[in-house]
């Protein structure tokens, strides 16, 4: 009967877990294409997939969508919220690495960073964790300032309020959000270590704040682009529901091998990135996921039946952004992130989960002091004052570019980094945290930074310079800015200087960086996009919307 019982709870996991539709749903990417389009778009990632829907909006023209990677429905795991890391180092994945670095990645393979990247419908949003952030108003009105006219946050904010279709309740009715756009922003609560975290900020004096409202400087529950349990890439939410219209042909598996070459422009300079460090802390319950728990038949079969539970969520619960007092340091905008993981990484975890090229002596010194009992809490430095480069290494295509970051040359970030694990330790101090026993598991070793007094600042600069790895926020080697500005690769319209009927919209046009994750700005940067080249306006019902805001009354839009 036992044996039955099982039999029975395996057919329906792997039925409904790795279920499989009975049709055909790609057989509209078995098209034959046309020998010209009104618009064609290469690359089907964040911004991609956005300009497509909206450019097929209208009947009258035609448009063709380019994706290199095949279609996100080949891979089971894509869906599922926690199996992010199991996307990393697949055919799905450029797999780009930098090139070795001077002042950084000291722990890593030939001090090279492991850069992932899509390489399926949706792009990077097919593989990313999801998270939510628009970024700091100020980001934008920065922008601005610096010539990227029309780029302010009161011309922004109605573009992401056009994406949203908010599911999270006591957000609905708020000003700053919308319901009814293509892509679905839930919270992820998952584990018991969600409201600890909000606690631990509390004693410290933070306020819980909408990350995407008002002020984002304060703690809050994540937001993410995840609905009934499955990630909603922007193919899933942008391009499965319009797949069939007869104007937009997509084309995957398709390498665009040359774009002749007319102007000569600063493409691939001023590179910003953000960094993250990370600190575990090991406590006196078990709270948090590990690999254990995602082995479990009951976590299993609840995310096979109700798509609820650990495999819902990405990991991450919880974030504070706050604003550095480190000298010459005045920015309004946030000068770190902290994120908080409510995933163990244990033994098998460290082996087998994020592959972030550390040398494999370094995994195994890190195994000897792992635990299934610890969350983590990383550090995340949101405005580098270290920018890279890349360029092509050949005039083959098909050869990966020369990626070099230049991560941490400069000092102001390592300082940056220093305060943001000062304010960790902090959190640690709390009251709720004490009472779990979180105690930091050290990642000094052997040869790994023991000669520096432990906690001094010294000692947090040479684990910075080892472990830190990058967040995945690769931004402005194309960036906007107006026609005398010589950094400058495409104007404030994303039209690229001097070569008609060509331009760039994605996360490469980014002025700087913006505060916090990229995907969902490379989404309104494809929303803004899809107007500038439509010349319409299809945001004025939010711009009426959000005319009395507070933050905009003073806004000094020219």
């Amino acid at each position: 009967m036992i044996s039955r019982l099982l039999t029975l709870c395996f057919g329906i996991v792997t039925t409904l877990f790795f279920r499989q539709d009975l049709f055909d749903p790609d057989v509209v990417l078995k098209v034959t294409l046309n020998s010209s389009y009104d618009y064609i778009i290469v690359g089907a990632g964040s911004a991609g997939a956005v300009i497509a829907n909206r450019l097929s909006e209208d009947d009258n023209v035609t448009v063709l969508l380019l994706e290199a990677g095949g279609s996100e429905l080949d891979h089971d795991y894509i869906k599922v919220p926690l199996a992010t890391s199991l996307l990393q180092k697949t055919d799905i994945d450029w797999s780009y690495y930098t090139v070795p670095q001077k002042a950084s990645c000291k722990a890593m393979k030939e001090q090279r960073s492991y850069w992932p990247r899509g390489r399926v419908l949706g792009g990077t949003s097919s593989i990313n964790h999801m998270v939510y952030i628009r970024g700091s108003r100020h980001d934008y009105d920065q922008w601005e300032t610096e010539g990227a006219d029309g780029w302010s946050y009161t011309d922004v904010l109605p573009y992401f309020m056009k994406i949203e279709d908010m599911k999270i309740k006591q957000l609905t009715n708020s000003t700053y959000h919308s319901t009814g756009g293509y892509l679905p922003i839930t919270e992820s609560k998952v584990t018991p270590l969600s409201n600890i975290y909000q606690r631990a900020a509390e004693e410290l004096g933070y306020k819980v704040v909408d990350q995407n409202g008002e002020d984002m400087i304060g703690f809050s529950y994540v937001q993410s682009n995840i609905f009934g349990g499955e990630r909603f890439s922007t193919s899933t939410a942008y391009i499965r529901p319009i797949i069939n219209r007869s104007n937009l042909h997509i084309s995957t598996h398709s390498f665009v091998t040359k774009i002749e070459v007319q102007a000569d422009l600063p493409v691939g300079e001023n590179m910003e990135d953000h960094l993250m460090f990370f600190m575990k802390y090991n406590t006196n319950k078990d709270m948090s996921v590990s690999v254990k728990s995602t082995q479990s038949w009951w976590n299993m079969l609840q995310y096979s039946l109700t798509r609820g539970g650990i495999f819902s969520f990405s990991g991450m619960e919880a974030i504070i952004f706050d604003k550095s007092r480190v000298k010459h340091t005045q920015t309004l905008n946030p000068d770190y992130q902290l994120m908080f993981f409510s995933i163990a990484s244990d033994k098998t975890f460290l082996e087998n989960g994020l592959p972030l090229n550390y040398n494999d002596s370094v995994v195994k010194l890190a195994q000897t002091r792992a635990f299934s009992n610890e969350f983590t809490i990383t550090q995340i430095l949101l405005h580098p004052k270290s920018t890279g480069r890349i360029k092509l290494k050949s005039k083959d295509p098909f050869v990966h570019p020369v990626i070099d970051p230049n991560y941490l040359i400069h000092r102001h970030d390592i300082d940056i980094f220093i305060e943001a694990i000062r304010k960790t330790q902090e959190l640690s101090k709390s009251k709720v945290l004490m009472e779990l026993d979180a105690t930091l598991n050290r990642v000094d070793f052997p040869g790994i930074c023991d000669e520096e007094e432990f906690d001094s600042d010294t000692y947090w600069e040479c684990l910075i310079r080892h472990y830190a790895v990058t967040v995945y926020h690769p931004s402005c080697t194309c960036r906007m800015g107006d026609k005398d500005d010589t950094t400058a690769v495409v104007d404030s319209k994303l039209r690229v200087k001097g070569i008609a009927n060509l331009r760039v919209a994605d996360a490469s046009v980014m002025r700087h960086v913006t505060s916090g994750n990229t995907n969902s700005p490379s989404i309104m940067i494809g929303e803004k996009a899809a107007d500038l080249i439509r010349g319409k306006d299809t945001v004025m019902a939010f711009r009426k919307q959000i005319k009395h805001l507070k933050l905009l009354r003073n806004n000094n839009k020219k």
